[in-house]
């Protein structure tokens, strides 16, 4: 169920609810499933990493924990180099003092390489950290 591809790692998980492609996902609690992330504010969230595929509860999705990521959905405009946490929605957006981080933004879509609300861009995952 584990693979390493370069620098990639990814690990299937059963889904306890339902997950949209390329946003971010929790640890959901002692079965070792996985849910949307909601806003990753302080110690309640554990960031996993992006959702490779869509599903509903009980589908087993891969996920990948570490790397670029090269379609991560932004709620918001982020310029590249800036660390990262999921919103509401398990999407992107810039972390603030005391977010859980899950990585930085590499590339967006717009001419200056930031993202927006909704827009495909590059992540390097890292482990959920507090900045």
């Amino acid at each position: 169920m584990a693979s390493v591809n370069g620098l990639q790692s990814i690990k299937s998980y059963r889904l306890t609810g339902t997950v949209t492609r390329g946003r971010i996902v929790k640890a959901d609690g002692v079965s070792g499933g996985i849910a949307a992330a909601a806003q990753a504010t302080g110690a309640g969230e554990y960031l996993l990493g992006v959702a490779l595929t869509s599903g509903v509860a009980g589908d087993i999705i891969d996920v990948q924990l570490l790397g670029n990521c090269p379609f991560s959905v932004a709620a918001a405009v982020i310029d590249p180099g800036k660390f990262v946490t999921a919103d509401a929605n398990g999407k992107l957006v810039a972390a603030a003092s005391g977010d859980r981080i899950v990585g930085i933004i590499l590339s967006g879509a717009t001419d200056t390489g930031a993202t927006a609300d909704g827009v495909v861009c590059e992540l390097n995952l890292q482990h959920s950290i507090f900045p």
